[in-house]
């Protein structure tokens, strides 16, 4: 085979007869035709490494073409095509310099050709019609000289949605190879390159078409880019390698239903890149054993090696390190090196880890999906994940940041619905023990399988081998969602179940976010604390496996909105509550207003008088909402409910939906009401039968705990004061007591009462939370439940709340710095006889001195408190600790500024 073509044989379908009548059907309708066979074989993913650290090594060398680049819109090139725009030295003036990957309209924004389109409407000013034709990426490098048995490899590890490939003058694919945004090319250009000269590589990007196209959208999450997210959007890089390349390692693990062993196969494709036969000795090292192969290769062949315990002894684990996910256990980790020699020398490697665990789904009784992870049941505790909008590469350092946050709420998985994150997103996680459940988009093009033309099944196939290829490797996936909220067409499933199987998919497949044993029931949109529990197995309560879930709004806190709106939205935003907001869902979908939550928020506290009192109000209903939700799926877990993911984690740009923490990682009221549910060990409230339990998601049972609940009015007055002792078992759920029926009395006969639990291990508090209840319940009519929401037709009557009577805390911070962690301890002291509701601490930089004090200033983010938003008892003491990188203070001393539902606002310094 040529060098013109792509070395190895991607398996689409069973023939090329199939393929030949798909080329002639979509030809008949205008499109270009789909990439044929030998030219769509997904690259193997590898480390990465900059560019700018070396050139190329012969020994599995990688070079990444990240910095470099020009971009411009082939409207503005006067006609000029691929043979003129890849040749060295071509004159660029006028060109955008980019970083890849980019899409087209995050490289005009980084070029500051339009503002900041995350801020108030600006998303809006670019025209779309700018991006109805292709657009060029062009770079230069050298190339070092090289053996002569190397090869070259161009790597494209993501395009959306077609692209021309040009090297030197030469065509290398075109856009009726190269199609398809998660399908990842390799293509030999040995023959086309230049050692020890310069070259040019030019790249013309096509966009999508959102209705017909396999690509990616957004939906009713948030506007879309008006580019569609075209471009590279994932990295492009060369690899050269001697005569025999490595590729596609992976492992194969089995472990023993005891534990004790572990069963390794370690298998890769050897290919010969030379137009003559070879001999190579391949090698596979895992920990401390390596074990090797004589393979004979003919000219340009390919052989897939297998290393098995059958063969190779030494590949069986005695006592294997398993991984676990978080809170069952370590997330333990190998290592494993395929490499290649020819004649002694080295030719090519790869390296790759894996994790040692067993995984699988069970039915209950009940028909509910149960993951069990080395034999052990786990209760998924998720949050559906957004990538960015302009889908710009994810930092480590942000990356970082959001999955600490993810642990840090006390959550265990993450869903990825058409997002299919970087490896650097799935190495972290493995790392972290967070469980992945990835899976194709819904509700655009993935999900019209019945309609899918001959060229969309063999691109979704390909796709499905990609990304397959991609994620195999990683203990932390559990899962892949071939279909979304709806199953596709029979064809589709065993297409895609095919592509799994032979990519030796380790893990469960689900046909969608809705059956095989889960529910996709909502709600999206704001419901009361109570409906998660008064839903009995029909609608989104706490029972079963609920995929996407939550109460829809998250109101930022007022640091955050004015980041993210205009003065005017500001105002719009508390003034006229059935108003369309930019920054809600997207524009013409029913979740582009806050009507059903500001509704709620009046009748429940009184309509708001400024923007103040609304984010105020806001945040108390976002925490008590995001409790309930954890709560109620909690108390039930392993007997009515499995698991439940949070719609959503975080947001592609800011928004005022689904999310627990901010695009701009400032974690509000909502953060923190999740995080109180989430505890490891935890005692709560139930809205349905008003009774006390508590909650253990160790693995360890937990005794000799002592359960208190202390009922107040709202003037403080003590009404319950009850204790009780408790065990409870690893992993599980235990009923303490119930809360007896708090009557009202001539003064109260409107007001809530206050609800105070606390389980204490010996002298020490482990878990405190207060509940504020209303003595006019709450009436939902599941009569008339709709995806969005049920409706309230009773609301409860918290506007009491407004009249606590002031408290002025004894508050006092100290920091110290650790290498680059800084940390913060602020102690708050409640001296009066009065409750301290629901104070908030923030730390921040401060501004300049005014009056011989700071004043807050910028908030410091990502901030990792240990607790927030917190209420404090009569003579109650508590100190709170916040982690924090020290960059973040820009060498300044942290402030933090406390304020309070009845609690007036101070500054520590």
């Amino acid at each position: 085979m040529s060098h013109d073509t792509r070395r190895f044989q991607f398996r689409l379908l069973s023939s090329l007869l199939s393929f030949a009548a798909a080329t002639a059907l979509v030809a008949s309708c205008g499109r270009p035709p789909p990439p044929a066979p030998a030219a769509v074989q997904p690259a193997h993913p590898l480390a990465r490494v900059r560019s700018s650290d070396a050139g190329l090594a012969r020994d599995g060398g990688r070079m990444v073409l990240r910095d470099g680049w020009m971009m411009q819109s082939s409207a503005k090139l006067q006609g000029a095509g691929g043979r003129e725009l890849s040749a060295p030295g071509r004159d660029t003036a006028g060109w955008y310099p980019v970083a890849v990957p980019t899409t087209v309209f995050a490289g005009l924004v980084a070029n500051h050709v339009y503002p900041d389109p995350y801020v108030g409407n600006n998303l809006t000013i670019a025209p779309a019609s700018l991006f109805d034709v292709s657009w060029w990426y062009r770079t230069e490098l050298d190339l070092p000289a090289g053996g002569p048995h190397d090869a070259l490899w161009l790597d494209l590890d993501g395009v959306n949605f077609r692209a021309n490939v040009w090297l030197n003058g030469e065509l290398v694919a075109s856009s009726e190879q190269v199609v398809g945004t998660f399908t990842a090319y390799e293509f030999d250009v040995t023959a086309r390159a230049h050692f020890d000269a310069r070259n040019a590589l030019a790249i013309e990007v096509f966009p999508p078409n959102p209705k017909t196209d396999l690509a990616i959208s957004w939906l009713d999450w948030n506007p879309a880019p008006p580019d569609r997210d075209m471009g590279l959007w994932r990295g492009v890089s060369l690899r050269r390698n001697g005569p025999v390349a490595v590729r596609r390692t992976h492992v194969r693990s089995r472990l023993d239903e005891s534990l004790d062993a572990a069963h390794v196969t370690v298998v890769a494709d050897v290919v010969n890149t030379s137009s003559s036969p070879v001999k190579t000795t391949v090698s596979a090292g895992v920990g401390a054993s390596e074990v090797t192969q004589e393979v004979e290769l003919a000219a340009r062949e390919t052989k897939t090696v297998t290393f098995d315990p059958a063969r190779y002894p030494s590949l069986d684990i005695a006592k294997p390190r398993l991984w676990w996910p978080a809170h069952m256990g370590s997330q333990e980790m190998y290592d494993v090196r395929l490499a290649a020699t020819v004649g002694g020398a080295a030719s090519d490697h790869e390296s790759v880890r894996f994790g040692v665990r067993n995984v699988r789904f069970e039915l209950t009784k009940s028909g509910y999906r149960l993951f069990r992870v080395n034999g052990k049941p786990l209760f998924i505790r998720g949050g559906g994940w957004a990538s960015d909008a302009m889908l710009r590469p994810i930092t480590r350092e942000r990356l970082e940041q959001e999955l600490d946050y993810v642990r840090d709420i006390g959550l265990n998985a993450i869903r990825l619905e058409g997002k299919l994150e970087s490896d650097e997103f799935f190495d972290r996680a493995d790392e972290l023990g967070i469980v992945t459940i990835p899976g194709w988009m819904c509700c655009d093009r993935w999900q019209d399988s019945a309609i899918w033309t001959p060229a969309d099944h063999l691109i979704a196939v390909r796709s499905m081998e990609t990304q397959a290829e991609r994620l195999r490797r990683h203990p932390s996936v559990f899962d892949f969602l071939i279909g979304s909220d709806e199953a596709p067409t029979a064809l589709v499933q065993k297409e895609l179940g095919d592509a799994l199987a032979k990519s030796d998919w380790p893990n469960p497949v689900s046909r969608s976010a809705s059956d095989d044993g889960v529910k996709m029931t909502g709600p999206y949109d704001w419901v009361p604390p109570s409906y998660w529990y008064e839903d009995k197995h029909k609608y989104g309560g706490a029972w079963g496996f609920n995929t996407e879930t939550s109460p829809g709004p998250a109101i930022p806190e007022l640091e955050s909105l004015t980041r993210m709106l205009t003065p005017e939205d500001l105002v719009a935003l508390w003034s006229a509550p059935n108003a369309p907001q930019f920054h809600a869902g997207a524009s013409g979908t029913e979740f582009n207003d806050l009507r059903i939550f500001n509704a709620a928020l009046a009748a429940r506290h009184g309509a708001p008088t400024s923007l103040e009192d609304y984010v105020r109000k806001a945040q108390l209903m976002n925490y008590e909402a995001e409790r309930a939700e954890f709560e109620a799926y909690s108390r039930n877990k392993l007997t009515a409910a499995t698991g439940v993911i949070h719609w959503m984690l975080n947001n592609a740009w800011p928004s005022l939906i689904w999310h627990l923490y901010g695009h701009d990682l400032a974690p509000a009221a909502g953060y923190f009401g999740a995080k109180k549910a989430n505890e490891v060990l935890h005692i709560q409230y139930s809205y349905d039968d008003r009774s006390v339990v508590v909650v253990n998601q160790g693995q360890e049972p937990r005794t000799g705990l002592r359960a208190r609940v202390r009922v107040y009015e709202l003037d403080s007055r003590q009404r319950l004061d009850r204790d009780a002792a408790i065990d409870v078992g690893g992993d599980a759920v235990a009923r303490v007591l119930t809360v007896p029926a708090v009557p009202a009395t001539p003064a109260s006969a409107r007001s809530p009462y206050l609800v105070h639990l606390t389980l204490s291990e010996g002298d020490r508090i482990v878990s405190s939370s207060l509940y504020w209840i209303s003595r006019r319940p709450e009436t939902l009519d599941f009569a008339k439940t709709r995806g969005r929401d049920t409706p309230t037709t009773q609301y409860a009557d918290y506007r009491d709340l407004a009249m606590l009577p002031p408290v002025v805390l004894q508050a006092h911070a100290r920091s110290e710095e650790n290498g680059v962690e800084g940390r913060t301890w602020v102690t708050l002291e409640n001296p009066s006889s009065r409750i301290a509701f629901f104070v908030r601490l923030a730390l921040t930089r401060p501004r300049e001195a005014q009056a011989q004090r700071a004043e807050p200033g910028e908030q410091v983010l990502p901030v990792l408190w240990e607790d927030n938003y917190v209420s404090l008892l009569p003579g109650e003491k508590r100190t709170l600790e916040a982690k924090y990188r020290l960059e973040q203070l820009h060498g300044s001393p942290p402030v933090v500024a406390v304020s309070g539902w009845n609690v007036g606002k101070s500054v520590l310094e």
